[in-house]
């Protein structure tokens, strides 16, 4: 079953898009088939990567090939790709430092001075799990879904931790939601 939750901040991520042009975003997160409408009123390359399904995502103490290396090729984006829009959800509620400055790292190649993020992060690290998944309703809601299965390892960063993590986005506003959680949206750095 399915919820609206709304939402505040997302708006203010699309009103620098351009509608002359295609823009680029990154799902990170379940390919929704509300999303997948929403995005389609835009000229818009939509790349879904559910990164929830690889959870939990750890380097073993002996492997050789670097985490950011190994989760450029989960992301699968192609040579060239600048990403205009980033939406992570709430992944790095389960995510440790090091996936985190990772992620990030892959990343990096594909994000532009204009890139604009979303994510769900907790004003205390303490919070209870918010055990949904996300996708857009519009551009004043979010849909909620209850998930199948349970995420593993929820480990949520206080803010301030968090944006150290996040080296390339810049958190320019946020907002404190029900439950201790937190919307918010940043800028490439």
């Amino acid at each position: 079953m399915s919820a609206l939750q709304p939402t505040k901040l997302f708006p203010t991520l699309l009103e620098p898009l351009d509608d002359s042009r295609r823009i680029a975003v990154l799902n990170i997160g379940p390919a929704t088939p509300e999303t997948i409408a929403f995005f389609s009123h835009y000229r818009c390359r939509l790349h879904v990567v559910d990164l929830f399904t690889e959870l939990p995502i750890q380097a073993p103490p002996d492997d050789a090939q670097p985490l950011a290396i190994r989760l450029g090729r989960i992301l699968g984006i192609a040579p060239g790709t600048r990403f205009d829009l980033c939406l992570f959800w709430d992944l790095f509620n389960y995510v440790n430092a090091d996936v985190t400055r990772a992620l990030m790292a892959a990343l990096r190649p594909y994000i532009h001075s204009g890139t604009r993020a979303h994510c769900f992060g907790v004003h205390n690290a303490r919070a209870e799990e918010s055990a949904v998944s996300y996708g857009v309703a519009d551009a004043e809601h979010f849909v909620t879904k209850q998930r199948q299965r349970a995420i593993p390892n929820y480990a949520p960063h206080s803010q301030s931790a968090l944006q150290s993590l996040l080296a390339d986005f810049e958190v320019v506003r946020s907002v404190l939601l029900a439950g201790s959680r937190l919307e918010m949206v940043m800028t490439a750095r």
